[in-house]
């Protein structure tokens, strides 16, 4: 009598539906998401300090990050930021 430890197979993973955009071979920070970060301070001299924002942009194929610091949310500053974006890294889709 063979015990049924030697007869066990392994099971087979299914895999979950996933966008074509993280299984498609494209280069980095091609396909991307923006999101704001919390504040940080940093210090200007000994006595200055300023406020300033984090606004990652996200590869969702590599999980790339390519991160700016801003000085507030305000369309315009988006704007600029995605413009430098777009100079250093190309259009996103």
């Amino acid at each position: 009598m063979e015990s049924c430890r030697w007869q066990i197979r392994a099971a087979a993973q299914l895999m979950g539906p996933l966008p074509a955009a993280r299984v498609n071979p494209s280069p980095a920070l091609y396909v991307t998401g923006f999101d704001c970060a919390g504040p940080i301070s940093k210090r200007h001299g000994e006595i200055r300090s300023r406020v300033l924002t984090k606004a990652p942009f996200v590869c969702f194929s590599t999980r790339a990050i390519h991160l700016e610091l801003v000085s507030d949310f305000s369309s315009v500053t988006f704007l600029a930021e995605l413009r430098r974006f777009i100079s250093r890294r190309g259009r996103p889709i």
